[in-house]
C-alpha cells in the first residue's frame, strides 16, 4: 500500500538521507532522514521497497538519479546497507514523530462504506477513523505524485491546497483523486475522531490473531469488531491507544506506570441469606488498607431494599460505596438473579484497565434457573490478566457430586477470552469465591462440640472441599489458605452467635476464596479471615486480602530491528494424554500439538503422533514480533492437545526462566473443564540468534529462488 500520510503530506525531501535494513520473511524498512525529521517506511518485499524509495525521489524531481541507486540495489542484493533482524509479519506503515496509520483488513458485518484505517495523532491525542477503500485511494494518490514528479515543486506550490490529511492536492487536478465517499474538500472522509479521554475499552483475542473488539465510548451500546492486517498491526495499535491515555496523566503518574507495581486486592464473600446487610460496613474494610482493587461477591441477595435505596441492587451498591469512600469507583457489576459480583478500583488506577468482560452461568433446576450458578468478570491492568468468579454451589451433605457437576458447568459456560481456554488456564489472577456449600461430614452435636473448644483441625479432617481437593475432582490447580477459625455457617440470626439448631444442619465451612495462578506468577496472600459481628444471615462474610506484582508497563517495541528472537523446545514429550489409564479404551489418540500466546501468531503445530507416551520431534519454531527480553519474561507460551480437531486439553509454561543461556526443564499439567487431561514435559529456550544462524538455518532466502 502507498501512503504519505503526515501533516505536510507528500514531503519534499531535501538534503535526504535513506538507509534500507533487510528484516526477516523479505521484509525492509527504510528510514529517510531529512535535516531534523525521521521517517520510517515498511515494505513487505524487495518490489514494494522499490516502489517506496522511487516514489521518494520523485517527489524531488531526481527519477534518474532514483533508477540509479534502484539498479545499484538490484546489483548487490545480497548486501544491502546496515542489515538488520526483525520479527516476520511486520506492519506496513508510514509514520513521523506525531502520526501513524493503521490499515484494518476488514469489519464483522460491515458494508463496503466501513472504516478501513486507524489513523493516531500523538500530538493531538486523537484516534481517527477513515472510511472508504483504502487500496483505491493509495493507487490514486500514487498516480498523482507520479504526474506531479515531472512540476518544479516550488513553482507548482503556489497552486496547491493542503486538504485535511495535509496531502498536497492541485487544484486542476481534483477530479483524478475523486472516489466513492471522498471529496474534494477533504481527500477521504472520517467517520469520526475520537480523543483519548474517550476511548472506553477493547477486547482482543489472548491467543494472538487480529481480531479487536472497540467501544469507543461509555455510552456505546456494544463493541466494534476489527480485523487488522495481522496480530502484530494490532498489537501496536493497541499499544499506541495505551500511550496516548497514558500520556493524558501527567508525568509523576507516567513514570509510575514505567515501574514494577505492586497492587493489594481484596475479596469478600457472603451469603446474605435475603436479608439486607448492616448500614455500617466499614468493619470489613480493613483499617489504613491502601487496598487497589475490591470484588465482592455476595449469594441470596433477594431482599427489601431499604427506604430510598430504589432497588435491592443500588442499596447493596451503595452500602459498599459508602464504606469505600470517594477513591474508589465501580469498575464492573454482574449478576444471575440473586448472585452478584462488584468490582471497585481505586480511581488512580483505571487508565491501566482494559478488556473489561463478563460472564454467566446458571446451574439451578433444570440447569437453566440462577438461584445457583457462577458470575464472573476479567480484566487486564497493564498486560496482566485479572478473573474474578462468584458462586452458589449446590446446597446438603449429600450433594457432593452435584456440586462438582455445578464447578465444571461454570468452567463451561464462562466464555473468556480464547475459545479454546476454559477460565481456569488464561488469567495470570484468578480468584473464586462464594458460598461453596461443602460440609464438614460430621453429627451435628459432635460438629458444634468440636467448634466450641476450636478444634479446627479436627473440624478439617472431615471437610468435604479439602477431601475433594486432595482427590484432584475439583479446583484442580487451586490454592486456599490456612483456615484458623470456627465454621461460618450455620448460626441463629441473632445477637447470640449461637450455631442453629434449625434442621441441625452441622457446622460447616461453607464460605471459601481460592485462587489460582499461572505458572511462575507469584501472589502474596496477606490475610483470609471471617467476620462474626455480622448476625443478619446465618453465614459470617469472609474477606481476604491479597498482594501481588505488575510488571512494568513498557511500549511495545515491535519495530526493534536491533535483534532478532526464536523460541525453541529442544524437547517435548507427553505423559497420559487423555486421562485414559482408568477406562477399559487403551487406545493410542491421534494427537498434535498447537502453541499460541500473546507475542506470537497461532497456527505452529508438532506432528501427529499415536501413541500413549509420545515423544515429538518435528516441533516448529515460534518466532515472537516482540523482542524485548523484559517483555518476552512476562509472557506464557499455551499448547492445545488435539485430536485432529477435537481439543483434548490444554496447558502453558512461562519464560520467564527460559531467556538465558541454556534451555530450562518444564512440566505443563493439561486439564480441560477443569479436570486432569495428562501432562506434557521438555525443554524451552528463547535465544537471540546472530545473522550467520539465520543463514545457516536457511530462514534468509532471495526472493528469486522463492
Amino acid at each position: 500500500m502507498f501512503e504519505f500520510l503526515t501533516k505536510e503530506g507528500f514531503i519534499y525531501l531535501e538534503d535526504c538521507s535513506i538507509t534500507v535494513r533487510n528484516v526477516h520473511k523479505f521484509h525492509f524498512e527504510i528510514h529517510v532522514r531529512d535535516k531534523n525529521r525521521r521517517y520510517l517506511i515498511q515494505a513487505l518485499d524487495k518490489k514494494d521497497m522499490y516502489d517506496w524509495i522511487e516514489a521518494i525521489f520523485l517527489h524531488r524531481d531526481q527519477i534518474y538519479f532514483a533508477r540509479h541507486i534502484l539498479s545499484e540495489f538490484s546489483k548487490k542484493e545480497n548486501n544491502l546497507p546496515e542489515l538488520g533482524l526483525n520479527s516476520f509479519n511486520l506492519p506496513k506503515l508510514f509514520q513521523d514523530d506525531d502520526i501513524i496509520s493503521f490499515e484494518v483488513e476488514r469489519v464483522y458485518k460491515a458494508k463496503k462504506n466501513a472504516p478501513r484505517c486507524f489513523i493516531v495523532d500523538r500530538k493531538k491525542k486523537t484516534v481517527s477513523i477513515i472510511k472508504g477503500d483504502l487500496k483505491t485511494r493509495a493507487k490514486n494518490v500514487k498516480s498523482y505524485s507520479k504526474k506531479q514528479a515531472k512540476v518544479q515543486n516550488k513553482k507548482s506550490n503556489k497552486n496547491k491546497k493542503i486538504n485535511s490529511l495535509g496531502v498536497t492536492v492541485p487544484k486542476e487536478n481534483e477530479k483524478d483523486i475523486q472516489k466513492g465517499n471522498q471529496n474534494v474538500e477533504q481527500g477521504v472522509k472520517y467517520h469520526k475522531v475520537y480523543s483519548s479521554s474517550s476511548l472506553f475499552a477493547y477486547q482482543r483475542t489472548v491467543g494472538g490473531g487480529n481480531k479487536l473488539r472497540i467501544k469507543w465510548e461509555s455510552t456505546d451500546l456494544d463493541f466494534y469488531t476489527y480485523y487488522f492486517t495481522s496480530g502484530v498491526v494490532r498489537e501496536r495499535f493497541i499499544n499506541e491507544i495505551e500511550d496516548l491515555k497514558t500520556s493524558t496523566l501527567g508525568k509523576r503518574a507516567t513514570l509510575a506506570i514505567l515501574k514494577p507495581q505492586k497492587l493489594k486486592v481484596f475479596t469478600f464473600t457472603w451469603n446474605l441469606g435475603d436479608e439486607p446487610p448492616p448500614e455500617n460496613f466499614d468493619e470489613v474494610i480493613p483499617k489504613d488498607h491502601k487496598i487497589d482493587l475490591f470484588a465482592f461477591a455476595v449469594q441470596e441477595s433477594d431482599y427489601q431494599q431499604r427506604e430510598l435505596m430504589g432497588s435491592t441492587e443500588n442499596d447493596w451498591l451503595i452500602t459498599i460505596s459508602k464504606a469505600l469512600g470517594t477513591d474508589y469507583i465501580l469498575l464492573c457489576k454482574n449478576n444471575l438473579l440473586s448472585i452478584r459480583l462488584n468490582v471497585f478500583v481505586r480511581e488512580s488506577l483505571l487508565s491501566q484497565i482494559h478488556t473489561i468482560d463478563t460472564q454467566t452461568e446458571a446451574t439451578g433446576l433444570g440447569h437453566v434457573i440462577g438461584n445457583k450458578g457462577g458470575v464472573g468478570i476479567s480484566f487486564y491492568i497493564r498486560d496482566i490478566g485479572f478473573c474474578f468468579v462468584g458462586c452458589h454451589l449446590a446446597a446438603r451433605t449429600e450433594r457432593l457430586l452435584i456440586r462438582a457437576e455445578n464447578y465444571r458447568e461454570i468452567i463451561s459456560g464462562l466464555h473468556f477470552g480464547v475459545s479454546e481456554l476454559d477460565v481456569t488456564q488464561q488469567f495470570h489472577y484468578l480468584f473464586w469465591f462464594g458460598d461453596l456449600n461443602y460440609r464438614v461430614e460430621l453429627p451435628y452435636d459432635l460438629g458444634v462440640k468440636l467448634a466450641k473448644k476450636n478444634k479446627i483441625q479436627n473440624l478439617l479432617m472431615h471437610d468435604q472441599l479439602n477431601k475433594e481437593l486432595k482427590a484432584g475432582r475439583v479446583f484442580e490447580g487451586f490454592q486456599e489458605g490456612e483456615i484458623k477459625w470456627k465454621p461460618t455457617y450455620r448460626y441463629d440470626r441473632d445477637n447470640s452467635g449461637e450455631f442453629s439448631k434449625t434442621k441441625f444442619r452441622t457446622p460447616s465451612f461453607c464460605d471459601r476464596i481460592l485462587w489460582k495462578c499461572l505458572p511462575e506468577v507469584k501472589i502474596k496472600q496477606l490475610s483470609y479471615k471471617p467476620h462474626f459481628d455480622f448476625n443478619t444471615s446465618d453465614h459470617k462474610p469472609v474477606t481476604s486480602v491479597f498482594q501481588i506484582e505488575i510488571p512494568p508497563w513498557k511500549s511495545l517495541d515491535i519495530l526493534d530491528t536491533r535483534s532478532f528472537c526464536v523460541i525453541e523446545f529442544p524437547l517435548l514429550k507427553g505423559s497420559n494424554i487423555g486421562n485414559k489409564t482408568n477406562s477399559s479404551d487403551q487406545s493410542a489418540l491421534p494427537i498434535s500439538i498447537e502453541f499460541f500466546g500473546n507475542m506470537i501468531e497461532p497456527g505452529s503445530k508438532t506432528e501427529i503422533k499415536s501413541q500413549n507416551e509420545p515423544i515429538f520431534k518435528e516441533i516448529p519454531k515460534l518466532y515472537p514480533f516482540v523482542t524485548s527480553k523484559i517483555l518476552l519474561k512476562q509472557q506464557h507460551v499455551f499448547f492445545l492437545v488435539k485430536n485432529k480437531t477435537t481439543l483434548i486439553g490444554a496447558g502453558s509454561v512461562a519464560l520467564k526462566h527460559a531467556c538465558k543461556n541454556k534451555p530450562i526443564y518444564f512440566e505443563s499439567i493439561i486439564r480441560r473443564k477443569g479436570l486432569y487431561m495428562g501432562k506434557l514435559f521438555g525443554e524451552v529456550h528463547v535465544r537471540w540468534p546472530t545473522l550467520e544462524w539465520f543463514e545457516k538455518k536457511n530462514l534468509l532466502k532471495n526472493p528469486k529462488n522463492k
